[in-house]
């Protein structure tokens, strides 16, 4: 993300998930460095807590990332799902906006 001039909302769970994947640690691991993976890891599992269902929905409409291939079968599901029911209500709620301004 340092590369980039403007990152966008909807990269920060995909990297998210590659690097607490790179942080698993390995059997080459010294104790010192299964440790610092750990400590690591935990802050960034943590970090993005409230906010990861919105992370997950701006990937999934950022055409790089909308396979969610970062995700399991499951929540990838739940995202899509979530997508789905929000982009109803919002129709919907703008549909009965338009018939309220309508009537004479």
């Amino acid at each position: 993300m340092c590369e980039e001039d403007q990152p966008t909302l909807s990269v920060i769970a995909p990297l998210q998930a590659k690097l607490l994947k790179h942080l698993q640690p390995s059997e080459d691991d010294s104790t010192l460095v299964a440790e610092i993976k750990r400590v690591m890891a935990n802050d960034l599992s943590t970090r993005y807590k409230g906010t990861q269902d919105a992370l997950n929905i701006a990937s999934a409409l950022d055409p790089r990332f909308k396979e969610l291939p970062y995700l399991e079968k499951e929540d990838r599901e739940q995202v899509y799902a979530k997508l789905i029911f929000e982009a109803e209500a919002s129709h919907q709620l703008q549909t009965s906006h338009l018939r309220v301004r309508r009537k004479p």
